[in-house]
């Protein structure tokens, strides 16, 4: 379920590549329900860097809508783009299959979602989303890299989050971070988190390979104050987008 923006704070960035002629380089972050009226106006208000990009509260195995990253290329050459984001909980919720085009527009203005490659006069966007690791705040970076042939900038906007956590679930992830240390220190797990066991909110340690499963849980406590330990296989998520 995607929980409501709350708040949105973005920033304009314009990187000059030459004669100011050849225009410019906008990127920024828009609420997602202004996504289209920043593609059909140019106009459209987006905020400095001051402060931090809110991503709303998020449940626990649930996802909360971020900010809608947007890039707009004003200038006469391609714009090559990287994209990275750190921080727990922080990932790219995935542009879908669709586009916006601006059919009331006679310059039929559009964006494309997917930030990688940027030709002259093209817009784009990327989604991210918010989905909890741990209680209370979450704090992440979203880093944006815009190269061209006469140079190459980097800008990062700082997201926050909070998760809605429990009272039961709060009492497991204060369980987690209790033992959290002592669990990594074996070599085969690669992270620990909360999970359901048979309904019941239980400690995960994960493995990256389901052949190291049987070794770890022999040496893994079968539960920790009360909350059933398991051992699961580890499913990375790429950040980078």
């Amino acid at each position: 379920m995607k929980l409501p923006v709350v708040r949105a704070l973005a920033l304009m960035l314009c990187l000059n590549i030459g004669a100011t002629s050849e225009g410019s380089i906008e990127t920024g972050l828009v609420k997602t329900s202004d996504l289209t009226d920043w593609v059909c106006d140019a106009k459209i208000q987006i905020h400095d860097e001051k402060s931090p990009s809110y991503c709303g509260v998020a449940r626990f195995r649930e996802c909360g809508a971020c900010d809608t990253l947007v890039i707009r290329n004003n200038s006469n050459s391609t714009i090559d783009i990287g994209l990275r984001i750190k921080g727990e909980g922080f990932w790219q919720s995935g542009p879908g299959s669709f586009g916006i085009v601006c059919l009331h527009d006679e310059s039929r203005r559009s964006a494309l979602p997917g930030c990688h490659s940027l030709p002259p006069g093209a817009n784009c966007f990327e989604t991210l989303e918010f989905c909890p690791e741990r209680s209370g705040e979450s704090k992440g970076l979203l880093n944006v890299t815009l190269s061209t042939a006469r140079g190459k900038r980097e800008i990062s906007y700082a997201l926050v989050g909070d998760a809605d956590y429990t009272a039961r679930q709060k009492a497991a992830d204060a369980v987690r971070l209790k033992y959290l240390r002592r669990l990594m220190k074996n070599p085969n797990v690669r992270k620990v988190s909360l999970n359901y066991f048979k309904g019941e909110i239980a400690i995960d340690v994960e493995v990256p390979d389901a052949e190291d499963i049987p070794e770890v849980r022999k040496s893994t406590p079968a539960e920790l104050d009360g909350y059933r330990v398991i051992v699961t296989r580890y499913i990375p998520r790429e950040r980078a987008l």
